[in-house]
Formats: structure tokens, C-alpha cells, sequence
């Protein structure tokens, strides 16, 4: 969703004087002049995934800052506040564009995302007034997010910190309190990101470094850190040296403006020799059993997986968050209703290209979404299937940066028997 700002064209503003509120270098005052109407501001993608600014219903652009530069020139003609900006300004006749952004970006800054948006150029005439179609401003800097996870919380010291460094000037350190979102500028064609976890785990004091390359503008990475046992010591990118029985893993996801989740498989720098990104798999440190196998049916409709039947799960319990549907006869429908106030509310599924309930073999609506960015299977894939494997791991991160949330997901699946069972299971994000 875009929110677009249009100041009313001022028909009769030909006769005001000029009222530029910084004029940066001089003109010929001498040469005839025009009019350019006061442009609107299109801010596009705004934390289409997470709500970390305002919402789109109240967001603000009084304070963003309006450039108007001649062709040729490096330095602007003109300055405003948009929002005290006059709904036409006099320019002298020539080529121009109008470049509009949020602030004045800094090389690292807590809460405050950069958009930034060029007009066409548009030719001032003299004695007319040039109207200019709105400025589109879009999300422009690196935001990181990093989660500690329950499981690492357990045992690690109150020295924990995670020191994020890009492009090795803007820097911020995120403590297990902290809540905020970490925004970097992002150099055009050069983004570097390096992430260091330093502090007590388990009685002894450990540091992981980890570089990422690929990284871009427009992206929201999600930095995750968790504790486990009794895995063999990994090469980088999962990082960490053993303590004692506890392993620090470290994965990620990249979030970006357009809703699509990107798991983090291929830019870790890494010279090991498993996969990038790739973690070993993660034993369970909650009730539920990673390796059950879907129980046989019989003539009916039965459920496997590591989910189980009205049970609750943390978003750090597992490492996989998995579904089995086994129906002998075929399945005819799967219909998915996730229930949520205060995490995956229909606003932030709408960010995504999903909505609070739909149907695996139906809503072909939402099938490009569930089959890409979430894996599910859709359509055929679905319809008369005996058994249907359904993840929703990667739902686990939104979740995660949401905050203190709920989401209970009920999945109704019918077969072609006419045969209908309810598996409902409820995610919490402590």
C-alpha cells in the first residue's frame, strides 16, 4: 500500500511573490520566471511486513525535506519543509527535478527508516505554472533487526551484546532489552554488513563474527541467535565455539519492501564447506518430537509432524514447525484460518499476499504467495493427495519481530469421503 500527499494547485498563486524559504544560489533576477505547483509525495512500501513507523494511516511527511535542483547543477536552487513548503514556487525558466527524502540520512540511526524519491524533469515556462506528478519515495537505507532467542537467553550473562557495523562507519550495538529497529544508510552499490555477538554464554565468554555480502538497500535483515546442545561445532556461517555442551547458532532472514521473505542460504562470507546459511538441524527443546511420522489412517483423515493437536508452541521451541495430513481417501479441501489481535493480523498477512483465511486448493488468489514464499503446496498439489506435508518455519521470524504476540492456526481438512478434521495448534512469541 502507497499513501500519496497532494497539495491543491494554487491557480491564482501567478501574482504572489516568491516565497522560497532558502534560496542557495543566486539567480538572475532579471530573467523571466515560472511556476512549479508544490508536487506530492507517493511513500511507497512502507514497512509493508513489519509495523516498526508509523501506520499507513497516520504517516507523516510535513518534516520531509523538498530540493529543487536547475539540469546541471549539484547544488539546489531552492529548499523546503514540505510541510511549510507554499503551494506554488517561482523558479527561473529552465529544465529542473525535484528531489524529495525524509531527513538527512546518518551513517547508522535507531527508528528511523530513509525514503528518498526523484521527480521527472520538468521544464519551467514563463508565466505558467508547471504541475509535476507526485514523487515517489521509497525505503532506501539497511534495517536490521537482531532477536536473541529464548533458548539463548537462558544461559547467557548480562554482557551480551550484538555490534553491527556497516560499511564500516555506521555502527549500533543491540542489547538483549533492546526493542528498536536499527537503520543504516546504504551506499549505492556498496552495502557491507558484519555482525559480532560478544558476552557470557553457559559461564564462559565467547565472540562470533559473521560478514554478509549481497546486502542492499530496501532490505530488512533479521539477525537470529539461539542456543543448543549437543550439536557437533559447525563451520561458519552458524559460528560459535562449543561451551560446555551449548552451541550459539546464528541464522537470518531478509524482508524485503515488497513483502518477500528470503531465507539467508547463500551470502554469508563463509570458507567452510557446508552451504552458506545452511544450519544443521536443530533439536526441539519443547514437547514436541522433530522425527514423528504420520500415523497410518484408517478409511479416515490423521495429522503427523512435529505440530500436535491443540498444543501451544514458543517461536524458538523448534527448529521445525511442520504439518503432516494423511487421508486415504484423497484429500477435497484444506482451509487455513490463522487467528491473531496482535501479531499476524490481516494487515500484516496483506503484506505478504495472504489473508486470515484461505483455501490450499481454492483461493488460487493467494497461491503465488503460498507456493513462494511460503512452500506450500496449492492447487493440484492438494486436491486428492493422501498425504500433504505443510511448514510454516518461516513464518517464525514475522512472528519473532512482531513482538510479544499470539497467532493460533486452525487448519480444516476435508477428503473426498466427505470426511472433515480440525487440527488447531497456537504459536507464541514470549
Amino acid at each position: 500500500m502507497k499513501l500519496t500527499y497532494q497539495a491543491a494547485l494554487l491557480t491564482a498563486a501567478l501574482s504572489l511573490g516568491a516565497c522560497s524559504s532558502e534560496q542557495l544560489f543566486d539567480g538572475d533576477s532579471s530573467a523571466a520566471t515560472g511556476r512549479v505547483a508544490k508536487p506530492g509525495v507517493e511513500v511507497s512500501n512502507v514497512e509493508t511486513v513489519v509495523k516498526q513507523a508509523p501506520s499507513r494511516a497516520t504517516y507523516d511527511v510535513s518534516n520531509y525535506i523538498v530540493d529543487f535542483y536547475a539540469a546541471g547543477q549539484d547544488v539546489p536552487y531552492a529548499s523546503y519543509s514540505y510541510g511549510e513548503m507554499p503551494g506554488t514556487v517561482e523558479l527561473p525558466v529552465g529544465s529542473y527535478t525535484a528531489s524529495i527524502r525524509s531527513h538527512n540520512v546518518q551513517k547508522a540511526e535507531w527508528d528511523k527508516p530513509y525514503f528518498v524519491g526523484t521527480s521527472e524533469p520538468f521544464a519551467i515556462a514563463a508565466d505558467d505554472i508547471t504541475e509535476v506528478a507526485p514523487v515517489k519515495c521509497v525505503f532506501s537505507s539497511l534495517k536490521v533487526t537482531v532477536v536473541f532467542a529464548e533458548s539463548l537467553r537462558r544461559v547467557m550473562g548480562d554482557d551480551v551484546q550484538v555490534t553491527i557495523v556497516a560499511n564500516d562507519e555506521g555502527r549500533l550495538v543491540y542489547t538483549p532489552s533492546e526493542t528498536r529497529a536499527g537503520y543504516f544508510e546504504a551506499l549505492d552499490g556498496s552495502v557491507t554488513l558484519a555482525a559480532t555477538f560478544e558476552g557470557t554464554v553457559n559461564g564462559r565468554h565467547e565472540v562470533i563474527n559473521n560478514a554478509f555480502a549481497s546486502v542492499s538497500k530496501g532490505q530488512h535483515r533479521i539477525i537470529t541467535y539461539e542456543a543448543s546442545s549437543a550439536l557437533p561445532v559447525p563451520s561458519e556461517p552458524a559460528g560459535g565455539v562449543g561451551t560446555e555442551g551449548i552451541q550459539i547458532d546464528m541464522s537470518y532472514v531478509d524482508v524485503d519492501i515488497d513483502g518477500n521473505v528470503t531465507p539467508g542460504d547463500e551470502d554469508v562470507i563463509d570458507d567452510g564447506e557446508e552451504e552458506p546459511g545452511k544450519l544443521p538441524n536443530i533439536p526441539g527443546d519443547g514437547d514436541g518430537d522433530d522425527d514423528k511420522d504420520p500415523e497410518p489412517g484408517q478409511g479416515g483423515i490423521t495429522f503427523g509432524g512435529t505440530l500436535e493437536n491443540g498444543k501451544s508452541y514458543t517461536t524458538t521451541q523448534l527448529s521445525d514447525y511442520s504439518v503432516v495430513i494423511n487421508a486415504e481417501k484423497g484429500i477435497a479441501d484444506v482451509l487455513v484460518q490463522i487467528i491473531s489481535t496482535d501479531g499476524l493480523t490481516p494487515d500484516e498477512l496483506e503484506g505478504v499476499g495472504l489473508t486470515d483465511k484461505f483455501s490450499l486448493v481454492t483461493d488460487e488468489q493467494y497461491f503465488e504467495s503460498l507456493s513462494e514464499t511460503l512452500g506450500f503446496p496449492v492447487g493440484d498439489q492438494v486436491k486428492d493427495a493422501t498425504t500433504l506435508s505443510l511448514n510454516i518455519t518461516e513464518f517464525m521470524p514475522l512472528l519473532q519481530v512482531l513482538g510479544p504476540n499470539t497467532a493460533k492456526f486452525v487448519m480444516t481438512v476435508t477428503d473426498n469421503g466427505g470426511t472433515t478434521e480440525v487440527l488447531e495448534f497456537t504459536i507464541v512469541n514470549p
